[in-house]
């Protein structure tokens, strides 16, 4: 096997091994946010238009919400 072979496989391997400890704590992270939004501006944040003032934002929940929608880059 190669240098270039050992090198790909090395970073295939890492990159697995890494996947699920980045995956819990986007996770955790995305939770925290949440919290924090609801404790400040009530469990209502993510459709308040005072929150989200941007309409690419309020696109992309709205879309999220919506799954029988097709997906629109907004």
């Amino acid at each position: 096997m190669s240098l270039g072979e050992r090198l790909y496989s090395y970073n295939v391997q890492l990159s697995a091994d890494f996947y699920a400890s980045l995956h819990m704590l986007e996770v955790v992270l995305r939770n925290r946010v949440d919290d924090a939004l609801t404790q400040t501006h009530g469990a209502g944040w993510l459709s308040d238009p005072a929150v989200l003032k941007e309409a690419y934002q309020q696109g992309c929940v709205a879309s999220a919400q919506r799954p029988d929608l097709p997906y629109q880059a907004f």
